[in-house]
């Protein structure tokens, strides 16, 4: 009952809320409110549909801008895909230009270098050309006009004097101490003897002529025939020694040949025309004759020469050198050996230990003076060993010559004339001389090594640094004639004697044997001994004739 009447009320209340709305919405102010919000939404509607088809048309441009960007977009791509292989190609091209430019770099430091090394090669060619008795071990003899000659290493310089007497200097004429064969009495003009006024006062003049008579000597040795009566022996008186042939020559004309020949140097052909010339034809030796006499006489002067040799073997210091020896077109050699008194030459077929061996420097236990001959120092005392300071001297020159741009060469070259020049001044003490001349020449050596670390050498500048190799390993050999009178700072005796050999053979051209080269050298040490003796050449020839 309680709950039935609950829903009455509630039922009656919503009537009642019912009425009053309805109540409301006839009094018109609901209405009103209602149909203003219908318009409001009508306006809203309109507003948006037209935002929509705003929105429709935005779409539809979008649409097209989308699609035209699609479109673009594809075109784009292939520009895209094109501008990527145009920069492909342009990389591939980049690329392929620096391998082009590399390749250009590194032929032009190819051609670079082969400039420099051309340029090098030029300039040591060059320097080669310039190569003279001055500056290397060529002859005098192979220079050129326009070139120095050796002897002014120290200095010289022409003087632009004349040969001969100069002005203000005593006169020195020939000494007239000759004993004349004969005089001659001038006779005076007519005029003078039949002057009366004319008397003598017994005073002369006198000149004296100096002349050679040549002549031939011929002399018959007959030796008589002597018969036995009873037995019928036939006996003949012994001919003097030499004269053994029908027609035999004496010991004047076989001096006088050999000495044509050996010092002289006058070819066998000439020899005989010569005296042919002379005589008037008289006397005509045949080649073979003074070709076979040279050998017989360096066979007389064996003795001799062993004489020599043992002299030399006494010898506390020897001046060595060699020569080349042409030998039937093969190259052999001859060794000039001299202590100051002796001389000897001596043949080698070849230079080797072997050869060196068989001369008397196999025996030798002094010191040598030699050209720097690395062989030579297996040989005699190897503390006492001098090489020749003016050999030195030329190639430092060429090492100066050769680059220009070392300083040490210099420094060395002054070196070198300083030490001799004080060497020479008899007031200096030569011991004070060579312990400076030790220290300097350190400072010189520590000065060319540090240069070619700075800049080394390229392949055609070997000869400084060569140079200066060898005055490091053989400093101690360059100065033992400062502590050691027995030695000097120069070979120039040797080398004085090489050139009498090489005089020879440029007149021979070539020996035939290596029994004539031995023939001739045992002549010359005969010949150049008595000269450094003071003796007569011909004289010493003579003897062994």
């Amino acid at each position: 009952m309680g709950i039935n009447q609950a829903i009455v009320f509630k039922i009656t209340d919503e009537r009642n809320a019912l009425k009053r709305r309805v109540q409301s919405f006839e009094s018109g102010s609901i209405y009103v409110k209602q149909t203003e919000q219908i318009k409001r939404l009508q306006d809203l509607n309109i507003k948006l549909n037209n935002a929509l088809e705003k929105k429709e048309n935005e779409c539809r441009s979008l649409k097209e801008e989308v699609k035209i960007l699609k479109l673009q977009a594809n075109a784009s791509k292939k520009e895209k895909d094109k501008t990527d292989k145009l920069v492909e190609e342009i990389e591939s091209l980049l690329n392929e230009m620096e391998d082009k430019y590399q390749e250009a770099l590194r032929k032009i430091k190819e051609l670079e270098k082969e400039k420099e090394d051309k340029n090098a090669k030029a300039k040591s060619l060059e320097h080669q050309l310039a190569q003279s008795s001055l500056n290397s071990s060529l002859p005098s003899s192979m220079d050129r006009p326009n070139q120095k000659r050796a002897n002014e290493y120290n200095g010289r310089k022409k003087t632009g004097k004349k040969p001969g007497a100069q002005k203000g200097h005593p006169h020195h004429p020939r000494k007239n101490n000759y004993k004349a064969n004969k005089s001659i009495i001038i006779s005076p003009d007519s005029s003078i003897l039949n002057n009366p006024d004319f008397e003598k006062t017994g005073k002369s003049k006198t000149r004296t002529l100096l002349d050679i008579v040549l002549s031939c000597d011929i002399t018959n040795y007959i030796s008589e025939e002597y018969r036995n009566k009873k037995t019928g022996e036939i006996y003949y008186p012994s001919f003097p020694d030499g004269i053994d042939n029908e027609v035999n020559y004496g010991s004047n004309l076989k001096t006088f040949i050999s000495w044509l020949s050996s010092y002289c140097n006058v070819s066998i052909e000439k020899i005989k025309e010569t005296i042919e010339e002379m005589t008037g034809g008289v006397i005509s030796p045949s080649t073979g004759f003074i070709s076979e006499l040279q050998s017989k006489i360096a066979t007389n002067m064996k003795d001799e020469r062993n004489g020599i040799v043992s002299r030399l073997l006494a010898s506390k210091a020897l001046n060595v050198d060699l020569t080349n020896a042409n030998v039937n077109s093969n190259s052999n050699f001859v060794m000039s050996i001299t202590n100051g008194k002796d001389v000897l030459y001596d043949f080698m077929e070849h230079k080797n230990i072997e050869c060196y061996d068989k001369t008397i420097l196999g025996a030798f236990l002094g010191g040598l003076i030699h050209d720097h001959e690395v062989t030579l120092y297996r040989y005699g005392d190897r503390n006492l060993h001098q090489e020749c300071l003016v050999h030195l001297l030329r190639y430092t020159r060429s090492a100066i010559e050769e680059n220009d741009d070392i300083n040490w060469p210099k420094l060395f070259y002054d070196f070198l004339q300083e030490i001799i020049k004080e060497y020479k001044d008899e007031s200096i003490d030569n011991d004070d001389v060579h312990e400076r001349a030790v220290k300097k020449l350190d400072n010189i050596i520590k000065t060319g090594e540090t240069e070619y670390q700075i800049s080394p050498p390229n392949k055609y500048e070997q000869e400084g640094y060569k140079l200066l190799n060898r005055i490091s390993k053989y400093k101690n050999e360059m100065l033992l004639f400062l502590t050691n009178e027995n030695f000097g700072y120069d070979n120039n005796i040797v080398e004085r004697l090489n050139r009498i050999f090489k005089r020879k053979q440029k007149q021979v051209i070539v020996f035939r044997s290596q029994q004539s080269v031995q023939s001739y050298c045992t002549i010359l040490s005969i010949i150049e001994t008595a000269k450094l003796n003071n003796y007569s050449p011909y004289e010493a020839i003579k003897r062994y004739c």
